[in-house]
């Protein structure tokens, strides 16, 4: 596909495909994922160079862009935890999840960039997996349920992910199993001068070397960098079921072991799952699942192919998944 870039909003800054700007523990960006145009009438569909975040609440560049939309497809990021959804007529929005309830028409999931944790050793099979959680346990506040409930109004529960994280960690913790809890009181990936983020992610690292399964439940979005971490260390991530969905990357998802938020038996339903490889199914599992987030889901990698894609490609992802 090529990109005709949509006009800038004066003082907002652009996305990080544009940029080539990473964040903290991810892995640069790649500056030929996208081929632009420098007009409309030679591209496939047209690109906006902000965030919904930044541009949704604006009516005159909202208006802009459904001009351009009655002629060209509009394609757009929505990947904050809290998705804006702007109304844009024939449009796809790049996102990072999709809520439980939640359509997924006109949206493409795409993964988080995080840094690849390829290096971190593989795990031989011992008889009783160890487990782990090291990371933000929010508070759950009025704002924070309020804009939760904005999310997945049928499913408010499901839909927060401080509570979900809450619930989560705290069965972890009573079962008879070897849990690595480390909660944390802020968001690791955003510079805090409050916290030794050096030591932090180096217990974090720590944790996932010496985890089989890492517990992995949504975040405010129902999707959580740290899933895409525990791929790429080749371990296998925990998931409570808040109706996550996957990009679309044509793989056996089954090695990711989801579990009812509520519910018994979940020890056994863990050591079942686990009981059912050997020591060398194990270790095959681990270069598998590492081989994956390397081959598909590293974000470089993914969106290069999507980018790659005909524009009746793109449309059919963005057009198939009701949700």
């Amino acid at each position: 596909m090529k990109f005709y870039i949509a006009k800038e909003h004066k003082g907002h800054s652009q996305i990080e495909l544009l940029t080539g700007v990473h964040g903290m523990y991810q892995n640069p960006i790649k500056d030929s994922l996208i081929k632009t145009v420098d007009t409309i009438e030679k591209s496939d569909a047209v690109l906006v160079p902000h965030d919904a975040y930044y541009f949704s609440e604006y009516p005159e560049y909202l208006e802009y862009l459904n001009e351009i939309a009655k002629f060209k497809l509009i394609v757009f990021s929505d990947r904050g935890d809290f998705p804006k959804k702007p109304r844009i007529i024939n449009s796809i929005a790049l996102r990072t999840s999709i809520n439980p309830g939640e359509s997924g028409v006109r949206k493409i999931l795409v993964p988080y960039n995080v840094k690849t944790l390829e290096d971190i050793p593989i795990r031989a099979w011992i008889e009783r997996p160890t487990i782990s959680f090291v990371g933000f346990l929010p508070n759950i506040t009025i704002g924070r349920v309020f804009k939760a409930f904005q999310n997945a109004p049928i499913n408010p529960i499901l839909g927060n992910g401080a509570l979900v994280r809450r619930i989560s960690n705290n069965r972890f913790k009573k079962l008879n199993l070897e849990y690595i809890s480390l909660p944390r009181s802020t968001y690791g990936a955003i510079l805090d001068p409050s916290q030794n983020q050096s030591r932090e992610r180096e217990e974090y690292l720590d944790s996932m070397a010496r985890s089989d399964l890492v517990l992995a439940p949504r975040g405010d979005a129902n999707q959580s960098a740290r899933f895409y971490e525990t791929l790429s260390a080749g371990r296998i991530p925990l998931i409570p079921d808040t109706r996550v969905k996957f990009p679309g990357v044509d793989f056996d998802w089954t090695f990711v072991l989801k579990f009812p938020l509520f519910g018994c038996h979940l020890e056994q339903q863990i050591l079942y799952y686990w009981n059912c490889m050997s020591k060398d199914s194990y270790i095959k599992k681990q270069q598998e699942i590492r081989r994956m987030f390397l081959e598909h889901l590293e974000y470089n990698i993914f969106m290069e192919k999507l980018f790659n894609l005909s524009l009746g490609q793109f449309k059919e992802c963005g057009f198939s998944n009701k949700g």
